[in-house]
């Protein structure tokens, strides 16, 4: 946010990426303090919140005000990456713990996580 206040159950504006414009409203607001989150009514500049009751939002989207909106300029985010090394291992501690060590039980294990973590079981 660079100016003004987000109040709740106040209506607003969503700038999309592509210029388009949805009215919504703001049913929730949060800020963030250490590790845990609290309900305000009203965020200001600087403030990081949580927004709850906008649908269909992605990355660079503006939320504005509802007469007059602006959007910001769009921003770009990287997608998220990830990159895991496996090799033998070497470990002075090799072969004393563990009764799963080979490559193959490794992927077994790695494939019933990504079961578990999909969305439609």
């Amino acid at each position: 946010m660079t100016r003004g206040t987000i109040a709740e159950n106040q209506p607003i504006s969503l700038v999309q990426v592509d210029g388009t414009i949805k009215k919504s409203r703001v049913r929730e607001l949060y800020i963030f303090e250490s590790l845990g989150k609290k309900r305000v009514t009203e965020v200001h500049p600087g403030d990081i919140c949580a927004v709850v009751g906008l649908e269909d939002f992605g990355i660079g989207d503006t939320i504005a005000d509802f007469e007059n909106p602006e959007a910001l300029p769009v921003i770009s985010v990287d997608e998220p990456t990830m990159n895991m090394m496996f090799s033998i291992n070497n470990s002075p501690f090799f072969g004393k713990d563990g009764k799963f060590v080979t490559s193959r039980h490794l992927r077994d294990r790695l494939i019933k996580e990504t079961e578990k973590t999909s969305p439609s079981a």
